[in-house]
């Protein structure tokens, strides 16, 4: 939409140009003819309409384009004498037309690419200054007095300033002109951001634009008489100053060779900074971090070795992670450098330590290996979240070997470096934490494979058992032996502690039970033979507390042994009470065989049709709300005195119930096994 306007507006323009000339032939030396504004108009218009175009451009882009416009319109003025010559005698001459059309667009575009390279790191009153420019020349243009040039096709460079007379008033008007030039040619601060290969150009293509804007003013004379002293005021005022600028530019560019090759090298340290601190920030092993920091270390300092060191996690004390280059003997040193004096000093300082004679300093006068020895140090602490996570080394074996550039372009490095370890060691525990849930998964799935599908059908009893671990895997255990028709095991335990030792050691337990079940079938005897394995394979800090019984079917009789595991919560229908059956014994594992058996008892319940076994871990009655308090054998007690009257898959799941809501938002904190067999 914009293209099609402008385009629509150029012929427009094009238009009433052709029109002025033919029907107002004898305007030229006019000030205010209806040409004069037509002129002024043709030129603001590529101005304004080119400004965004100029601006996109890259400085050297600019300058490139200013040669090229040169070139391009010496070419034609230089080539088109003739249609001058035809168009000065006031004929309609389209191609002379034409060419003075190109000044016009020349001036307009010029004067746009000038005003980008001046806004570049411009001020609050750069583009003010611009404006008062172009309004005084403006003003000179169309109100300046008609000059006395001599029209010639020779090359005589004829400068507008240079009037045979002048009123005050046009004095004042050039004197402003002249001093808004000088003021804007000025602006050079582009020039600092070319390398040194584009000031060098810059510098012979800034004498290449000079030499050709001398040209073609030298060519403008054809503007002059009959076509237009306007145009030529603007044309020759709008070169001068173009030829002011390049010439103030090539003066500053003179003066910054000399340093540009630093300049030139600073910056590509400073670009090969900025793209090694994305690319480090990219890689997630701590190997390969702490290879490219150490490696890029070197190649900033120009160091002739470099090291790591490492805060220990939860500890104060510093470790050796990695180094490139580093002596054997410095190596032993650093092996543990939480006590050297220079680690001590960065530790405590939290800033960079720069050491340019370590043979003579005394913050690693403790360090034999250095005494006496020419080199220099950088040290430079990591810091993460206002906290030391390392310490970066770099060592020269010249004194004095590292400046003050070198010190900072590390400190900025650090800091990236300190990020890409921290990045690299959170993906590390993440990637180690998932594994480690992953495992538990699996071992989860493995232990809950180890617990009965389902409970045993057994006519005259009602089964319901549940087990809940705390975390993916625990230490209860429960399981049945159906050793005939009349005859039915329960085994009920808990291995102290949690997680996949706990399962392990329930699992162990649970193979040695159905092995000697095959042998003998009386609970304390079975258990006093699973001891004497248990003593043995279990560490001293583990132990299995267990309750192991058997029901006599056909008599009606449940004889069971207690391993130091809680007790059997027995209803008897008949007396309408609880009892907390707690006979005699130490956990398995915790003492051997011949004195376990004589603290070892057991118990035989005669029970009827409405009885009620429960059977439990101490993560039911140990269950603990928000204020620490316990769920107790009381609340147990109660709940089934409640429900005696419930099927056993009632009762427990109002016990799990009543748990859930004692607990509240607690979390679990131990397994919780549930067994309950009712007598039918």
């Amino acid at each position: 939409m914009k293209k099609s306007i402008a385009i629509s507006v150029s012929l427009l323009i094009l238009l009433i140009l052709l029109a002025e000339f033919f029907i107002n032939e004898n305007a030229g030396a006019e000030t205010f003819s209806p040409r004069s504004f037509v002129i002024i108009f043709v030129v603001l218009f590529c101005y304004f309409i080119s400004q965004s175009w100029a601006q996109s451009l890259s400085i050297y882009g600019k300058i490139k384009i200013i040669l090229a416009l040169n070139l391009l319109l010496f070419a034609i003025n230089y080539f088109s004498s003739l249609s001058f010559d035809q168009f000065a005698k006031s004929s309609l001459n389209i191609p002379g037309l034409l060419v003075f059309l190109s000044d016009l667009v020349f001036i307009g575009l010029l004067l746009s690419l000038i005003h980008g390279l001046v806004s570049i790191q411009r001020k609050k009153n750069t583009r003010r200054n611009f404006i008062i420019f172009l309004v005084f020349l403006f003003s000179f243009s169309l109100f300046g007095q008609q000059m006395t040039y001599a029209y010639s096709r020779k090359f005589s460079p004829t400068f507008p300033i240079a009037m045979s007379s002048r009123s005050l008033y046009d004095i004042f008007i050039v004197l402003f002109m002249i001093y808004a030039m000088v003021i804007n040619s000025f602006r050079l601060r582009w020039i600092k951001f070319l390398n040194k290969s584009q000031k060098i150009k810059t510098f012979f293509v800034s004498a290449m634009i000079i030499f050709l804007l001398v040209l073609l003013i030298s060519k403008s004379g054809h503007l002059l008489g009959d076509i237009s002293a306007v145009a030529h005021r603007l044309f020759t005022a709008s070169i001068t100053f173009v030829i002011v600028y390049f010439s103030f530019s090539i003066i500053l560019i003179l003066l910054y060779l000399p340093t540009a090759g630093a300049l030139d090298r600073k910056t590509k340290e400073l670009a090969s900074l900025q793209q090694l601190s994305r690319s480090i920030l990219g890689v997630f092993d701590l190997n390969k971090v702490f290879d490219i920091i150490l490696q890029q270390t070197i190649e900033i300092t120009g160091s002739n070795y470099s090291w790591l060191i490492l805060k220990e996690s939860g500890k104060r004390s510093f470790r050796l992670m990695a180094e490139n280059g580093m002596p054997d003997k410095m190596k032993d040193v650093f092996c543990q450098p939480t006590k050297l004096n220079v680690v001590k000093w960065i530790n405590d300082h939290k800033n960079v330590l720069m050491i340019d004679r370590v043979g003579k300093d005394d913050r690693v006068s403790d360090i034999e290996k250095w005494r006496h020895r020419s080199g220099s140090l950088l040290a430079i602490p990591l810091i993460s979240n206002k906290k030391i996570l390392g310490i970066l080394f770099a060592v020269k074996n010249t004194e004095y070997g590292f400046m003050a550039d070198d010190r900072s372009l590390l400190a900025m490095f650090a800091n990236n470096a300190a990020i890409a370890i921290e990045n690299a060691q959170l993906v590390e525990k993440s990637l180690t934490r998932e594994k480690y849930e992953q495992e538990l998964k699996v071992a989860h799935e493995a232990q809950m494979k180890l617990l009965p599908a389902t409970t045993p059908d057994i006519p005259s009893l009602e089964i319901s058992a549940v087990c809940i671990t705390a975390n993916e895997v625990g230490g209860d255990y429960y399981d049945f032996f159906q050793y005939s028709k009349n005859s039915l095991g329960v085994a009920i335990g808990d291995v102290s502690g949690k997680g996949a030792e706990a399962a392990f050691y329930m699992a162990e337990g649970k193979g040695i039970l159905e092995s000697f079940g095959q042998i003998d079938r009386v609970p304390a005897e079975l258990l006093c033979k699973a001891n004497e394995v248990l003593y043995k394979t279990l560490d001293a800090k583990t132990f299995i507390s267990m309750l192991f019984g058997v029901f006599d079917l056909k008599k009606g009789i449940v004889s069971f042994s207690r391993a130091g595991h809680c007790p059997l919560l027995y209803w008897k229908a008949e007396d309408e009470m609880v009892y907390l059956v707690e006979p005699l014994g130490m956990a398995l594992g915790l003492i051997s065989g011949s004195v376990f058996k004589t603290t070892l008892s057991q118990e035989d319940v005669k029970y009827k049709k409405g009885d009620i076994f429960v059977l439990f871990t101490d993560g039911v009655t140990e269950a603990m709300n928000e204020s620490q308090e316990e769920f107790g054998e009381d609340r147990l007690c109660e709940l089934v005195i409640e429900h005696h009257q419930s099927s056993a898959f009632e009762i427990q799941s109002a016990i799990l119930a009543e748990i859930k809501s004692f607990v509240g938002d607690a979390s679990q904190h131990d397994d919780l096994s549930l067994i309950v067999i009712k007598p039918k």
